[in-house]
C-alpha cells in the first residue's frame, strides 16, 4: 500500500513538471512584439500621434482665446461697394458688386451719406473682431437684408488684413410713392426702401400718385423694407417709368405717374412738370389689343410739345391708349 501511494505521488509530480515545461515552451515559441523592429516602430509612431492629437485638442481652445484677445482691440474695417463707387479692391476675394438687375455698381451716387454711415455702423455693430466667430457674420448678413437695400447678400466674410468683405446686390430706386403726405421710396422691383421724403423735396425722384393702399408693414404695423408694395398699381407705374427712362426726350417730360384709374380699367396717366395730364393706358407689356405699342405712344407723347394745337389749348388731357390718340377739346378740358 505504501509503495502504491509513493508511485502515485511520483507520477503526479512528473505530470505537473511536464505541463509547466509545455507552457514555457509555448510562451517561448509565441511571436514577441518587442522582438519585431517593424512592430516596434509602428507602435512608437502610433503613440506619438496619439500624444499629438491629445495635445492639440487640449491647446486649441486656449489658442483661439489668445488670438481672439489679440484681435479684440482692433477696429473692424468694412469693405462694401456703394452705388456710384468702384468695387473695393480686396484681391481674389472681391466679387463684382451688383445693382438689382445685374448692372455693376457705379454711375449716379444716389445713396445719401447718412445711409452709408448707417449701413457701415450696422456691420461694425454685429461683426465681432474674433476671427473664429462665424455667427456674428451671419447676424450681419441678416441685418443687411432687413434694411431693404439689398436684393441679395451673397456673403459677409473676413478678408485679408482684418477686413470684413460684403458681397451683395443693391436695389436701386425707381420712384417715390405718395401716401398720406409722405413720399416713400420704392425700388425697380416696386419694393419698399428705407427712405421717405417730404413732397417736393429737392432731388426727389419721380412720384407715383393715387396708390390704392399704403406701404407694406409687418405684423406689428412697422414698415417692412424689402417687401413689394401690396397692390400691383405701384408695380405697373414702376414698369412704365422704366420704359420711359430709356428715352431722354420723354423722361424729362415726366414728373409723376397717376395710378388712380388703374383699379378701374388698368390705365396709367403721366403728369408733366408743368401739370399736363396724358393718359398712357396699360403698363408696357400688358397692352390691350387696341392699344398702340409703347414706342409709338412715346413718339406721340414727345410730339405733343411740338403740337401747336395742343399747346395753344393749354395742354388739355390726351388719351394715348385709344386706337387713335384723343385730345380733350371741351372748353377747359
Amino acid at each position: 500500500m505504501s509503495k502504491r501511494k509513493q508511485t502515485t505521488g511520483t507520477t503526479s509530480r512528473k505530470r505537473t513538471k511536464q505541463s509547466r515545461s509545455k507552457q514555457r515552451a509555448a510562451v517561448d515559441q509565441a511571436p514577441s512584439l518587442w522582438g519585431d523592429p517593424k512592430a516596434q516602430r509602428a507602435a512608437l509612431a502610433g503613440a506619438i500621434a496619439l500624444v499629438i492629437i491629445i495635445g492639440f485638442a487640449l491647446s486649441i481652445k486656449p489658442l483661439r482665446k489668445h488670438v481672439a484677445a489679440l484681435r479684440s482691440a482692433e477696429r473692424i474695417e468694412v469693405s462694401l461697394a456703394f452705388p456710384g463707387s468702384p468695387a473695393p479692391d480686396v484681391g481674389a476675394l472681391n466679387d463684382s458688386a451688383q445693382q438689382a438687375g445685374g448692372a455693376p455698381v457705379g454711375g449716379l451716387d444716389w445713396l445719401p451719406d447718412a445711409e452709408k454711415r448707417r449701413i457701415i455702423t450696422l456691420i461694425e455693430r454685429d461683426v465681432s473682431s474674433d476671427p473664429f466667430d462665424v455667427e456674428s457674420l451671419r447676424r450681419a448678413r441678416s441685418a443687411l437684408l432687413a434694411t431693404g437695400w439689398f436684393s441679395s447678400v451673397t456673403s459677409v466674410r473676413r478678408g485679408p488684413g482684418g477686413k470684413v468683405v460684403v458681397d451683395a446686390t443693391w436695389r436701386s430706386p425707381a420712384a417715390a410713392v405718395r401716401w398720406k403726405g409722405r413720399d416713400y421710396l420704392v425700388s425697380q422691383e416696386a419694393t419698399l426702401l428705407p427712405l421717405t421724403f417730404d413732397p417736393g423735396a429737392p432731388d426727389e425722384p419721380r412720384v407715383i400718385l393715387g396708390a390704392a393702399v399704403g406701404p407694406p408693414t409687418d405684423a406689428n404695423g412697422a414698415a417692412k423694407y424689402g417687401a413689394r408694395w401690396p397692390r400691383a398699381d405701384v408695380a405697373a407705374a414702376v414698369t412704365l417709368l422704366k420704359r420711359i427712362r430709356e428715352r431722354d426726350d420723354a423722361w424729362r417730360r415726366v414728373a409723376a405717374v397717376d395710378v388712380s384709374r388703374w383699379s378701374k380699367n388698368g390705365a396709367l396717366a403721366i403728369i408733366s412738370p408743368d401739370g399736363a395730364e396724358i393718359v398712357w393706358g396699360s403698363a408696357p407689356g400688358e397692352e390691350q389689343p387696341w392699344e398702340s405699342p409703347p414706342e409709338k405712344k412715346l413718339d406721340v407723347f414727345v410730339g405733343l410739345w411740338q403740337d401747336d394745337r395742343w399747346l395753344s389749348r393749354g395742354k388739355p388731357l390726351v388719351e394715348l391708349h385709344r386706337p387713335i390718340p384723343e385730345m380733350d377739346t371741351r372748353p377747359g378740358g
